[in-house]
């Protein structure tokens, strides 16, 4: 039997302590900024221009609705209420430059995610107004790859017919 050099005996324990090092110190990492950013809702940022594509400094936006993903399974105009949901609906108040960051809920009901928000608009000098704003236009997670597909090719697939 042949005797191995102690220095060839300790590399291998040594090199593999440290390969476990490296990917524990990863994997902890990706968790935490797994953790880090999962928590985190999405924004809308809003420009509220005039007629002539001016800004308007100090109109006030106020969410109220919630619409899901057209995909989803779900349909409706859903109430977006402070009790029911992780983001409270809170007017903002836009700045010199038209500008308004309204954050919104990922979801609007269990997982059921947002594709438009319903805000209402609102300045002394200009009559008020609501919109609906679409804020997402992704299928949502979990969609068939077979919808992603058909979705992004426009409209090259179509489900009307045509008539003369």
């Amino acid at each position: 039997m042949e005797r191995l050099d102690e220095s060839q005996t300790g590399r291998t324990p040594r090199r593999f302590r440290r390969l476990l090092g490296l990917i524990l110190v990863i994997a902890m990492t990706l968790a935490f900024l797994r953790i880090a950013l999962w928590r985190r809702n999405p924004v809308a940022i809003l420009k509220v221009v005039d007629a002539q594509s001016r800004p308007i400094a100090g109109a006030t936006v106020t969410p109220y609705a919630l619409r899901p993903k057209p995909a989803g399974g779900q349909a409706g105009h859903y109430r977006w209420t402070k009790d029911g949901q992780s983001v409270p609906p809170e007017a903002v108040v836009t700045d010199e430059t038209g500008t308004a960051i309204v954050p919104y809920p990922k979801f609007v009901v269990e997982r059921v995610e947002t594709g438009k928000i319903s805000v209402s608009l609102k300045h002394p000098r200009y009559v008020s107004d609501t919109h609906e704003l679409v804020v997402s236009t992704s299928p949502p997670s979990g969609t068939p790859w077979i919808w992603w597909n058909r979705h992004s090719l426009g409209s090259s697939v179509s489900n009307s017919t045509a008539t003369r």
